[in-house]
């Protein structure tokens, strides 16, 4: 009988390896079974009441709330926490398309990128408004991506989003603070400022399809990221007077005039 290499092989070493127990082994030994059936899981499955009307388009959860939006326009706000569904307002009848959702890590703030051939149109909603709201200085391309403030979320109330930046689909870098207590101010407008602080395209449009920026512990340091389909952009700068508005625009000064 002819004997593979692969037998001799462990008939050879097979004498002189000692077999020691996984570290997952060990773990399992080391514990008592009934405690272990007890630890809560990491994740949970959690059923929710709810059969869409149409085929979903775009969802999206934080904090517990769900944001989704239908392929016939219907846009519907989830709260898991007490199995509500709410119907935050109708683009049914409207000609433009939703294009893309934003919801801010603490689901207190959402913005709705619209548009058709010929026209792009922005709005904004809050946790507890139902009515959509035009972004009145927004004109232009299409918003395709968000950098929401996490350091200002954290202390703010739901009323204002703080400073943060939106990516265009022509490679425009705005920054706005958005929010329902400008109403009283601004004759009904949400916008409390809008500033373009940078553009990445140099003549030639390409989308930002992603945006992100930081504060580095609770120093002035504050980096920021910005996304196309070819590049990765990093901008990095301290921030000593977090007042100014537009306030991320003290970063970008220092890369204007840095070839892309």
């Amino acid at each position: 009988m002819m004997i593979s290499i692969l037998d001799q092989f462990e008939q050879g070493v097979g004498s002189r390896i000692k077999i020691v127990p996984s570290s997952k082994q060990l773990l399992d030994e080391s514990f008592d079974k009934d405690t272990d059936l007890q630890r809560i899981p990491i994740l949970s499955k959690k059923k929710v009441n709810f059969s869409p009307s149409d085929k979903i388009a775009q969802l999206l959860v934080s904090n517990e709330y769900v944001v989704l939006v239908m392929v016939n326009n219907v846009l519907l706000r989830i709260n898991l926490k007490q199995d509500n569904i709410e119907e935050i307002d109708t683009l049914k009848t409207s000609s433009l398309k939703v294009k893309q959702l934003f919801l801010d890590p603490f689901g207190e703030h959402l913005l709705i990128s619209c548009g058709n051939i010929s026209s792009s149109q922005l709005f904004y909603a809050t946790k507890q408004l139902s009515k959509l709201k035009p972004v009145g200085k927004y004109q232009g391309s299409e918003i395709t991506s968000v950098a929401w403030n996490y350091d200002y979320g954290v202390k703010s109330t739901s009323s204002t989003t703080g400073p943060i930046l939106l990516g265009n689909s022509s490679g425009a870098i705005i920054e706005t603070q958005l929010g329902t207590e400008f109403d009283r101010f601004f004759q009904g407008s949400v916008v409390q400022y809008w500033k373009e602080v940078f553009d990445i395209s140099k003549g030639q449009p390409i989308p930002i399809i992603g945006l992100q920026y930081h504060r580095v512990g609770k120093s002035d340091l504050f980096y920021i990221l910005a996304i196309t389909p070819t590049k990765l952009y990093q901008f990095i700068d301290f921030i000593f007077n977090k007042d100014e508005r537009p306030m991320l625009q003290q970063i970008f000064n220092n890369y204007l005039t840095i070839p892309g």
